[in-house]
């Protein structure tokens, strides 16, 4: 068996990392909602600013993140 410390087991390694990778895809389909919503209603600020992807990474703002 995989020796993993503080007592984890891969199940719950894996459950975790998935738990996480879901929430990352939720935020990212949410903010792409409003981005949408925002183009239809005449905002492409979204769109300019290439947000408009369910990729998580392009929600990422680095200077105020």
């Amino acid at each position: 068996m995989l020796n993993v410390p503080f007592g984890l087991s891969l199940p719950k390694i894996l459950g975790w990392a998935g738990a996480v990778g879901l929430i990352a895809y939720s935020a990212a389909a949410h903010e792409w909602a409003h981005g949408r919503m925002a183009l239809a209603l005449g905002d492409s600020t979204a769109k300019d600013a290439g947000r408009l992807s369910l990729n998580p990474l392009a929600h990422i703002d680095r200077k105020s993140s």
